[in-house]
């Protein structure tokens, strides 16, 4: 196991170099960047020339080499300085910026996973053992609405409906958990909710699939004739054997989940990952995106890691050696 994580652990250092190289070039492809940016912000009155100052500002950024070397520049900084550099427009130290703005993203995801988590498995299986019931109907309907509403627009409904006819909104000024918890817990758990609806609909639609299957084994079978009540056949034969397929596609929907903050944290104004990645892609601001994308990927690699990991848990057939 030992030498399994480690192999891994070493296997995803190829997988940032190519990503955070990709996530350069794209950079310095598409139309515009931080320098334009800058200049539009300076009153000229026709006194620079425009050339000559574009010139002078790229030597000062460091960015008037070529692309692979302000790539190397970039890993050798963070190798041995651990630095990500400084943000061009916005002006701050992109790590400490991070830092501050992680936790808000990660205290978001990990409870629209968890919420997720919590309605998902217990309709999925209630669905499961009342197949083609009332309950299975109402249930299986759930799922396809939760998968088929895009998070934006119910986050938006949900700030505008609301003002209009009982004249309340979320809260707009975040307030940290250790500050004042149930103010934090008041403005998170809506986005969060959101976040989290695609998610469960996905993992109740799957659930349910893999729980009819199971529920059909033969040990199964055997497990109700030897007196067992539904109750202990369901949760502890059933449940843990149909988990990993259900564990797989709730990994997968991590990136999903880092996706959606993007965009619920703009709409709910959550000061997160995402709408430091928001504000950053507008102003073209290249250090600031390419580590924003360094600590998601690592984020993401971590979760697959993990979620692999489980499968010896859920399955004892299943060994890492």
């Amino acid at each position: 196991m030992t030498t399994y994580i480690i192999r891994r652990l070493l296997l995803t250092i190829p997988t940032l170099l190519i990503v955070t190289l990709l996530t350069t070039a794209a950079l310095r492809v598409i139309p515009g960047d931080a320098i334009d940016v800058l200049i539009g912000q300076m009153d000229l009155s026709g006194k620079e020339d425009r050339g000559l100052l574009r010139a002078e500002l790229e030597k000062q950024l460091g960015i008037d080499v070529p692309i692979y070397e302000q790539y190397l520049r970039w890993w050798w900084n963070l190798i041995v300085h651990q630095d990500l550099g400084d943000a061009v427009i916005m002006g701050f130290d992109v790590k400490d910026q991070i830092i501050q703005r992680l936790p808000v993203t990660f205290e978001l995801g990990i409870m629209a996973i968890v919420i997720a988590i919590l309605i998902s498995f217990p309709v999925a299986i209630l669905s499961a053992v009342r197949q083609d019931s009332w309950v299975d109907y109402i249930f299986r309907s759930l799922a396809i609405l939760f998968i088929s509403l895009p998070s934006f627009w119910v986050g938006i409904m949900v700030i505008v409906f609301p003002s209009l006819w009982w004249n309340w909104s979320p809260p707009i000024i975040y307030v940290h958990i250790w500050e004042d918890p149930w103010e934090n817990l008041k403005m998170i758990v809506l986005p969060a909710v959101i976040m989290g609806m695609a998610i469960n609909g996905v993992n109740m639609r799957l659930m349910r699939t893999m729980m009819l299957e199971v529920v059909r084994e033969d040990y199964i079978r055997t497990a109700y004739s030897k007196g067992l009540t539904e109750k202990v056949v369901i949760f502890r034969h059933a449940v843990k054997n149909a988990l990993i397929p259900v564990i797989t596609v709730l990994a997968l929907g991590v990136p999903v989940v880092i996706g959606g903050s993007v965009i619920i944290e703009q709409i709910f104004g959550l000061p997160g990952m995402g709408r430091l990645a928001v504000e950053a892609a507008f102003l073209r601001d290249f250090p600031v995106i390419i580590g924003v994308t360094l600590v998601f990927s690592m984020f993401v690699l971590l979760i697959i890691l993990i979620t692999d990991l489980s499968y010896a848990w859920l399955d004892p057939r299943i060994r890492y050696s």
